[in-house]
């Protein structure tokens, strides 16, 4: 039977929608399968909406073309997560700002919007007179109304203090945005001189806390700690900080949050280990969940005043320590195995294992999994089901 002739509720009939929604995204995902809009047209919203849900553009002229295609077609209001990926790619000037303008009014369901290598386009949503022209527009007519989330990985060349918060303000004009990500890799010397001055407090939408996230050299930045005081409140922050002077970076940044009372999840990544950041960390009331990432791992010591110290925020669940970039392969032993150092060692993480299981702090993270694999390989070797053998032994 053709598609012509099929009816599109022959399809649908006595079947529950969840059921038959989900026949289609089965169907749809398998690679062999072709579009199942062309099949039938009740096929055609959902399918239109696996195809488009997920959309990556890597080239001005495809963006182009959605700006063109988005004024006669509603593929786009299927899109729910947009990606411009222009690394690599020479800015020609297009599209327009106007028309570049229109297609984010059309991007009514958009929820996650990732912007990489494009300062311009990335610089026209961050434009507080690009959002809204006037105080009470008509239906349809804010941009990107459903955006929950905003990822951009860009220098931001022009702008002297790619971190003044001020670049940011019109933030708040996003209804639904409470989760921001910038990953801005430029040299510092590149950074202009930074003159702080008041800026409007940014609220999250629908009443929620931020989640924010920065990547870049952020020591010694005051238009960072003044980017992070500008947010209402922040639930979670990331920070990772690409600098390699040794002292604490991510103290002062803490400090400069206007509620220490909501943060409950922190995640630190840095080149060297921050000596005084325990400290910052017992000020932090509700915070849950800490993950030490490459580069700020603490030591035995520091680990185990967290765990049971002054230190300690009082509802803190689980500590992440993670070093899965120095990985190490043992060839003879056959077992993988992490590089212990003279501050952070195999048995006083074993140690702080044990603490960590009596003051009920759940502990995790690729060094506690290398602790782990390395204590049942000896185990195991003590029982005599591994043999070891030294290597001339293998000749």
């Amino acid at each position: 039977m053709s598609s012509d002739n099929l009816q599109p509720d022959r399809l649908t009939q006595g079947l529950p929608v969840e059921l038959f929604t989900k026949i289609v995204e089965l169907a749809q995902a398998h690679p062999q399968c072709a579009y199942l809009g062309l099949v039938s047209r009740a096929f055609l919203p959902l399918a239109r909406h696996h195809r488009f849900r997920k959309t990556t553009i890597h080239s001005y002229d495809k963006l182009e073309s959605l700006c063109t295609l988005s004024q006669t077609h509603e593929f786009v209001h299927s899109i729910k997560e947009l990606t411009i990926d222009f690394e690599g790619v020479k800015d020609p000037g297009t599209p327009k700002k106007a028309d570049f303008h229109a297609l984010l009014k059309r991007l009514y369901h958009v929820e996650t919007f990732k912007v990489k290598a494009s300062g311009r386009l990335a610089k026209e949503i961050l434009d507080p007179k690009s959002n809204l022209r006037a105080s009470k527009p008509p239906l349809g007519t804010i941009p990107l109304p459903a955006m929950q989330a905003l990822e951009i990985d860009d220098p931001f060349q022009g702008w002297a203090n790619p971190f003044d918060p001020r670049h940011y303000s019109s933030l708040k004009h996003y209804r639904s945005l409470d989760s921001l990500s910038l990953k801005i890799v430029r040299a510092p010397d590149s950074i202009g001189r930074y003159r702080s001055a008041p800026v409007s407090q940014l609220s999250a939408a629908r009443g929620f806390a931020w989640s924010v996230a920065l990547t870049g050299y952020l020591a010694d930045q005051p238009a960072v700690r003044d980017l992070l005081h500008a947010f209402d409140e922040i639930a979670i922050l990331d920070l990772i900080d690409l600098g390699t002077a040794e002292g604490d970076v991510f103290g002062p940044l803490l400090s400069s949050i206007r509620y220490l009372d909501v943060l409950k999840v922190l995640d630190l990544q840095r080149s060297h280990r921050p000596p005084t950041l325990l400290p910052a960390l017992g000020h932090l009331p509700v915070l849950k969940s800490v993950l030490f990432r490459v580069g700020a791992n603490p030591s035995d010591a520091d680990l185990r005043c967290l765990l049971e110290g002054p230190d300690k925020p009082p509802k803190l669940e689980f500590v992440g320590i993670n070093c899965a970039e120095i990985l190490m392969y043992n060839e003879w032993e056959g077992i993988v195995t992490c590089p212990w150092s003279t501050t952070c060692t195999y048995a006083g993480t074993l140690k702080n294992m044990e603490l960590a299981e009596r003051v009920g702090i759940d502990l995790g993270g690729s060094l506690i999994t290398y602790a782990k694999d390395e204590r049942w390989f000896y185990e195991a070797v003590g029982r005599g089901e591994i043999l070891l053998y030294d290597e001339e032994d293998w000749w």
